[in-house]
Formats: C-alpha cells, structure tokens, sequence
C-alpha cells in the first residue's frame, strides 16, 4: 500500500470520528478518551457508531433517566491486527468503559423471558437489579 494510500485511509478515520462524536459533544469525546486510554494502539480507534442510550428504566424512579454512550469500535491489537467491532459503554457519570454488556439490564422484561420458568426469570430479574443498582447508584 503506498503512503498516499495510507495517508488517504488516516484521514478519512480521523474525519469518520470526529463526526460520529458529534462534532465536540462531551460525552462523546469523554467516551472516546476513555477507550483509547485502555488501548494499546490509540491511534488505529475507530468508532463506527456513537449514540446515547437509556438503560435500567425499569428499575429507577419515574422520570429519571440514566444514560450511557454506547460505540462500535474497532483497533489494533499487539500484533497490528485489528481485533474485529465490539460494542462499549461508557458512563459519563462514572467516567469510565462499564465492564459488563447492558443489553442484558434493557432487555430483563423482553418477550423472551416468557419462555423462561419462573424462578430463572426472578433470578435474572434480580442480577439485572443489583447491576442496575452498581451502575447507577440509585
């Protein structure tokens, strides 16, 4: 690959995400800092989607709201191979990438857990609630 090519590819990485964090939001530029800050190479990041996201609505009072940055990303690992799009959150109010998938916390009350018996369903419920309960202190 010639430099030009590879100068091309750069550029186009570093514009992708400077759009994608929305243009100097500060949640989303708090989240990027915070994945490069646990990544080997930093500079080969690259956020394919950044958005807000509610989570734990079930679980916290009526009218509060909580909410997480939620980004595709992608980057080098030690072997200069990138290791493939992975799903991050991150928690503006705790500064930092959350270690756990909160799909399962938005998802506790879904269409699946009918299939489920009961006392799978109440321990799951209960997880969800004590995760809930770490993430967002209420």
């Amino acid at each position: 690959m010639s430099k030009d090519m590879k100068n091309v590819i750069l550029a186009t990485a570093i514009a992708s995400t400077v759009i994608l964090s929305g243009c100097g939001n500060a949640k989303n530029e708090a989240a990027i800092s915070a994945i490069k800050s646990q990544m080997y190479d930093p500079e080969s990041l690259q956020v394919n989607e950044i958005k807000e996201v509610s989570v734990c609505q079930q679980f916290l009072p009526e009218g509060t709201d909580y909410k997480l940055v939620k980004m595709n990303i992608n980057g080098k690992n030690r072997l200069g191979g990138f290791t493939g799009k992975k799903t991050v959150y991150y928690n503006p109010r705790k500064d930092r990438i959350e270690p756990f998938d909160t799909w399962m916390i938005n998802n506790v009350n879904s269409e699946f857990m009918g299939f489920m018996d009961e006392e799978t369903t109440s321990s799951l419920y209960e997880m969800n609630k004590k995760l809930c309960k770490s993430l967002t202190g209420v």
